[in-house]
């Protein structure tokens, strides 16, 4: 019998799982990896992470973090909250990583510009369609 004497506990997890460093899946090094690096652009401790979380420590959220310990759900979903990010961005596929960067320095901007008074804004359109226009070889 497994319950009882070592194995599986109610849940089906192996007793000690969480104290053992395992090998993540795809997945798991995936959302650690966004978990990191919007925790680090908010500024905040993995301690304040592992609070957020509610039922993890910083050594937790750092295990998370390199994919070598896979969160629960609501591990995912408690995280996602704190940091601000939509839950699926913790989750969106490997090879946009290299668009993350890009869509995350567009919504910056995009932010910056919109706070802009109605005259510079005006002004910035006719930059960025002159930019355009060049951008795709035509005339300004």
């Amino acid at each position: 019998m497994d319950g009882e004497f070592g194995g599986e506990r109610a849940g089906g997890a192996r007793e000690g799982r969480a104290h053992h460093h395992s090998q993540g899946g795809t997945a798991d090094v995936l959302i650690g990896f966004r978990m990191r690096r919007a925790r680090e652009s908010l500024g905040a401790s993995r301690q304040a992470l592992a609070r957020a979380i509610g039922d993890a420590g910083a050594h937790d959220v750092m295990c998370m973090e390199r994919g070598w310990k896979r969160p629960t759900a609501i591990q995912v979903a408690r995280a996602a909250e704190f940091l601000g990010v939509p839950l699926a961005y913790l989750f969106m596929d490997v090879r946009s990583l290299e668009d993350d960067a890009r869509a995350r320095a567009a919504a910056h901007l995009a932010e910056e510009i919109f706070a802009l008074p109605d005259e510079q804004l005006a002004g910035i359109r006719r930059c960025v369609a002159a930019v355009v226009a060049t951008h795709r070889g035509e005339s300004s």
